[in-house]
């Protein structure tokens, strides 16, 4: 039994630090997401677009209510 515990906390400890290093890569992503984001609807303002087709993809805004 003793043994079983042991070898379930350690995966339990090892489950939590991939999950941590998971999240913070998820967040520089995200960050990275974030600043395009931004750019692109900076452009859309200038532009005085809603949307615009490229042959990467559409980009357009969402309208949130």
């Amino acid at each position: 039994m003793e043994e079983l515990v042991e070898k379930y906390i350690k995966l339990r400890e090892v489950k939590t630090k991939l999950s941590n290093e998971y999240k913070q890569k998820v967040a520089k992503v995200d960050d990275i997401m974030d600043k395009i984001e931004a750019a692109i609807l900076a452009q859309f303002n200038e532009l005085g677009v809603e949307s615009a087709r490229t042959t990467a993809g559409t980009a357009y805004k969402q309208t949130l209510s």
